[in-house]
């Protein structure tokens, strides 16, 4: 049944008399024959996957955010208060955070006019689902507790649109969960 699912759904991403890629293109050589009805497709340059240094303590089911440039990864099975940051060249090891946990929801908020720039911790597993929620400003050397969530979650996905941060899906303890929260980082609260 899910293979049938997958054909299905791949066959309503090839617009008619477009065909699949052969198993020997690779990703950015891929070019398509004009049909009658669309423009020729230009070919892309060449996407190549490249080594970086390994992370430093081995984890899974970690958070992860992307702020001026670097990669912060964050807490997680094997390191759950273990924060470590990623230049684009070397690992370093940054504030730990409070508590344990795996699962979490991360985002960073860009340099932006208020104070609301840095990088965000929402929720996780604690053991349990927690509501709980940290911030880690620039140049900080620790975390700091900012407003909880409505409720509980893990396993969700945030992202940082302006000073703004969207949590959504995820798990309460008891049930996956639809509300889609939404945290204002200049103000310090969530709607």
């Amino acid at each position: 049944m899910r293979l049938v699912l997958l054909g299905l759904l791949i066959g309503a991403c090839v617009a008619p008399g477009e065909g699949l890629p052969s198993r020997t293109q690779h990703i950015g050589q891929l070019s398509a024959s004009p049909s009658p009805s669309s423009a020729p497709i230009p070919t892309r340059a060449a996407v190549a996957w490249r080594r970086i240094a390994n992370i430093p303590t081995p984890r899974s089911e970690v958070a992860a955010a992307v702020f001026r440039d670097e990669v912060y990864v964050i807490g997680g099975f094997g390191g759950g208060r273990v924060v470590e940051i990623f230049d684009g060249q070397r690992w370093r090891r940054g504030p730990d955070l409070p508590l344990e946990v795996d699962h979490a929801m991360a985002a960073a908020v860009s340099d932006i006019a208020d104070a609301g720039a840095g990088v965000y911790v929402f929720g996780g597993n604690g053991p349990a689902p927690t509501a709980r929620s940290f911030r880690l400003t620039p140049g900080a050397t620790a975390w700091r507790e900012i407003a909880a969530m409505p409720g509980p979650r893990s396993q969700g996905a945030a992202v940082a649109r302006g000073a703004s941060i969207y949590v959504v899906g995820g798990y309460d303890g008891q049930r996956l969960v639809a509300p889609t929260y939404a945290y204002e980082a200049n103000a310090d609260r969530w709607r």
